[in-house]
């Protein structure tokens, strides 16, 4: 559902997912690059709103992208604040990384 709403990719560099195979194909190549990518979860049920990323880290491990999505409906809610600390925290605390960098588009207002 986040990998095929036009919501959520109107602002990213990337095609909607169109079926099954599209998505299974993007959570393999996360397996497969070693990028860590955790996902957004209504705490009450169990339902995935939203992904949040580590990846391009340099090869010494000192810098890092931040990337995330959430679907429209929980966005304002400070559930992506929320999991930014976490993700940030354990990139400083556990990964040693001292830049984190996130791209934004100058129209994603949200």
């Amino acid at each position: 559902m986040l990998r095929s709403d036009p919501v959520i990719n109107k602002y990213l560099d990337r095609k909607p997912s169109q079926t099954l195979e599209e998505a299974l194909q993007f959570i393999r190549s996360i397996q497969a690059n070693n990028l860590l990518y955790w996902a957004i979860v209504e705490t009450f049920n169990g339902k995935v709103v939203g992904t949040i990323g580590l990846f391009n880290v340099s090869n010494e491990g000192n810098t890092g992208e931040i990337g995330y999505e959430l679907l429209p409906e929980y966005q304002r809610q400070g559930m992506m604040n929320e999991a930014m600390k976490k993700v940030i925290a354990f990139a400083v605390d556990i990964l040693g990384i001292k830049t984190i960098e996130a791209f934004t588009h100058k129209d994603n207002q949200r």
